[in-house]
């Protein structure tokens, strides 16, 4: 079986279709799978239960050394490569051999098929909602995978990676010195944003499972987005409000999220802002995919009011 366009277009919420460059890119990709039968599926969810009972790490402050670290090695990497964009690929996206797609599991033909439906949706949302934008910050940009896409795409524009990991910072200001692009990277903290820092006024903020590492934390960047009052917000980012708590298949998921202590919340809170009037929620959507415990790709688009 084949992924189509069409079924990604519907995924994604992409009520226009998709633009050449994002049907280039899935055209290029390959979407196989397979299905498992219900005892497999049976046995998958068995396995997937036996390892989250046995914990996991959990997110949050105490996690900066573990992130540095590992950015410091794809830094090193990627300088060492002459700046080879897929050594910037994190290796946590298709380290599964099976994934979750409307509800059930599926098996992929290759273990690239969750980078490449992020690849296709990272496009979309690119072509679909950046163009209009002068700066675009991205808010947990790690390897900086996203910015330096996205610089390619629009050379033109100042684009601006924020991460705690100094590392992560280095790997956007060389890129920026050595592609003669308006790239940077600054040194920023979820848990004690800066006040003091600028959003130009058509700017476009993003997250792409960032937020997840801030658990029920997230009211500080809540208040800094609205006060620094960005044109637009735009989130992938895992949402527990999303699963459906009486169907086991989410039941899983929610065991997982809850166990890493992933972001908690925010939709909700994000709702109540819109009651307020303070903010304008413009989407919120599942895509109904993700890796094997649960699924960080559920994209939240808004504006402060």
């Amino acid at each position: 079986m084949d992924l189509s366009s069409l079924e990604l277009e519907l995924c994604f919420g992409a009520s226009r279709g998709f633009s050449e460059s994002t049907k280039k890119l899935f055209e290029s990709r390959n979407f196989g799978y397979s299905e498992f039968s219900a005892v497999e599926s049976e046995d998958l969810m068995r396995l997937i239960e036996s390892k989250i009972v046995h914990g996991f790490t959990k997110v949050g402050s105490h996690r900066a050394t573990v992130w540095e670290s590992a950015w410091a090695d794809v830094k090193n990497s990627f300088f060492m490569s002459g700046m080879n964009p897929e050594v910037l690929n994190p290796n946590f996206i298709g380290s599964f051999d099976f994934l979750r797609y409307n509800g059930r599991y599926i098996k992929p033909d290759l273990k690239e098929f969750e980078l490449y439906f992020f690849e296709v949706f990272r496009d979309w949302v690119f072509s679909e909602y950046a163009s209009d934008f002068d700066t675009v910050y991205e808010f947990g940009s790690g390897s900086g995978f996203n910015i330096i896409e996205l610089s390619k795409k629009f050379p033109d524009k100042e684009l601006v990676g924020f991460d705690w990991s100094d590392s992560a910072v280095e790997i956007l200001n060389e890129y920026g010195s050595r592609s003669n692009l308006n790239v940077r990277g600054t040194r920023f903290d979820f848990f004690n944003p800066d006040f003091n820092l600028n959003i130009p006024e058509n700017t476009l903020v993003m997250t792409f499972c960032a937020f997840e590492q801030i658990g029920t934390s997230f009211n500080p960047m809540i208040d800094f987005l609205l006060s620094k009052r960005p044109r637009l917000v735009i989130q992938m980012e895992p949402t527990l409000e999303f699963y459906n708590p009486s169907a086991r298949f989410d039941q899983i998921a929610i065991k997982y999220h809850n166990s890493r202590g992933y972001l908690s919340g925010y939709h909700t809170r994000l709702c109540e802002l819109a009651g307020e009037s303070r903010i304008n929620y413009i989407r919120s959507k599942r895509l109904n995919f993700g890796s094997a415990y649960n699924e960080c790709y559920s994209l939240h688009i808004w504006e402060p009011l």
